[in-house]
């Protein structure tokens, strides 16, 4: 008599769902890491931006004097090639997610921050000297919020407002 052979061909129900499950948990881990590569990388534009903000604002400044003597349209004038920005950028900097920028010198000597949103970090950072740096603004919401109002004038600093959804550069009163 002819023995039964059992048909072991492909796998079980059981080796199937086990392996549905390790590859969901993989591509899970997956999707948090490149979601998180990418908000670093438009953080890395973003400070990029500010770097060259301040430093073709610097070499203004040096040669000019100081931070008082800047105006708004000195940095972009809105009708042609003659603000330090236009020449540089074209028009306002933009940001990946159309945030602003703020542009604050000290009026009595040479330091600088420009601040920008931090996606990774949630929150504001800045770029230029750490003295500037410190001083922080009460409503941060502003570099990210484009219906809130410009931040105060801080006596002793020139503040500049970089808007590039609205293209405009406002100097905080």
């Amino acid at each position: 008599m002819l023995a039964k052979v059992k048909n072991t061909k492909g796998f079980s129900l059981i080796e199937l769902l086990v392996v549905i499950v390790i590859i969901g948990i993989l591509s899970t881990g997956a999707v948090t890491y490149f979601t998180s590569a990418r908000s670093k990388a438009r953080d890395a534009v973003r400070q990029a931006t500010a770097s060259q903000i301040g430093q073709v604002v610097m070499a203004d400044v040096l040669e000019d004097g100081d931070f008082d003597e800047l105006a708004a349209t000195d940095l972009y004038d809105g009708t042609g090639p003659s603000g330090l920005l236009q020449t540089e950028f074209g028009e306002v900097p933009t940001d990946p997610a159309d945030f602003r920028y703020i542009l604050m010198g000290s009026d009595d000597s040479l330091d600088y921050a420009v601040f920008y949103w931090s996606e990774s970090n949630e929150g504001p950072a800045y770029v230029g000297n750490s003295t500037i740096g410190a001083t922080v603004f009460a409503d941060t919401d502003f570099l990210t919020d484009a219906n809130a109002t410009a931040p105060d004038a801080i006596a002793g600093y020139s503040i500049f407002v970089l808007d590039p959804s609205a293209s405009t550069v406002v100097e905080a009163a």
